[in-house]
């Protein structure tokens, strides 16, 4: 839905109920999977935009059961893909990585080329992420040249995002801008929007790491308002924690609470996960102040 977590929320869980007691047909496909695995992969990845990170981890399950169920190795591939993001996500790290590792392994026998490039950026990111930066890196330029080549654009940029996000976390900002400016391009050339408040969060994010702190103020609430108008709560959270920190770090305690606490406010579940979990921490330290 380009932006709209929401609705393909509603419209996703409505496909699963009508496909609920379809059998596997193999003119019934979608991006090549089983369409009742299709509808979960993209329910799973609409309910961690929208703050669901329990949700979008049981439906991806849901849909990797299946997958194994009819044996169909695509669908498999596709499902261990979706099921790492929502471990990655949730902080499960090296569970993550191991089904990175799976889908390559999948993909890779079956000549999936698309799904094995994202499954090796995937692996890069989880790489990234638990400190094996070489490595990490390579799986990332790997994985986004086999997309590049056989996908071009389509879903590029919430990809190369993730990308950016976990990169700079870990203080590699030269390769996360890269990551970040090639994102833009693709912005400035096509409709989609999934991943747009975290497009201004991480300019944000970059314009502190540069010292331009009012420029980074305004992309936080850039972010904020694209996240509120998609009902992207996660990434609403994520651009109010970064805002309420740059706040409480310039002495304005109570605009960061003020920011930050109503969001924290709305979350229903997923407080495991570590961006969840970094709010809270600084929404209690504020709380002190």
């Amino acid at each position: 839905h380009l932006g709209r977590p929401l609705l393909a929320q509603r419209d996703l869980q409505r496909a699963i109920d009508v496909l609920k007691d379809a059998p596997p047909a193999t003119d019934r496909t979608f991006h090549g999977g089983d369409m009742r695995v299709a509808a979960r992969v993209y329910l799973s990845r609409a309910s961690l935009s929208l703050g669901l990170q329990e949700q979008a981890h049981r439906v991806a399950e849901e849909g990797l059961a299946l997958a194994r169920e009819i044996d169909e190795p695509f669908s498999i591939g596709w499902s261990l893909i979706t099921s790492g993001r929502a471990n990655l996500l949730g902080g499960a790290l090296p569970e993550a990585l191991a089904l990175f590792t799976e889908s390559i392994d999948v993909c890779g026998r079956f000549g999936f080329t698309a799904r094995l490039g994202q499954a090796h950026l995937m692996r890069g990111c989880a790489l990234v992420a638990l400190g094996d930066i070489v490595e990490g890196e390579r799986a990332l330029e790997l994985g986004f040249d086999m997309w590049r080549r056989s996908s071009g654009t389509n879903n590029l940029e919430n990809m190369l995002l993730d990308a950016a996000d976990i990169l700079i976390q870990n203080g590699h900002l030269e390769a996360g801008r890269r990551y970040w400016d090639e994102a833009a391009q693709c912005y400035a050339t096509g409709p989609e929007r999934g991943s747009y408040a975290e497009y201004f969060r991480l300019d944000g994010v970059l314009n502190v790491l540069a010292g331009d702190r009012a420029s980074a103020k305004a992309k936080f609430q850039a972010a904020i308002d694209v996240a509120a108008a998609q009902a992207a709560n996660r990434f609403r959270l994520r651009a109010a924690r970064d805002l309420a920190r740059l706040l409480a770090e310039d002495g304005d305690a109570a605009d960061a609470r003020g920011v930050l606490a109503p969001i924290y406010a709305s979350l229903t579940e997923g407080f495991d996960a570590p961006d969840i979990r970094e709010a809270k921490a600084l929404l209690d330290g504020l709380s002190t102040v």
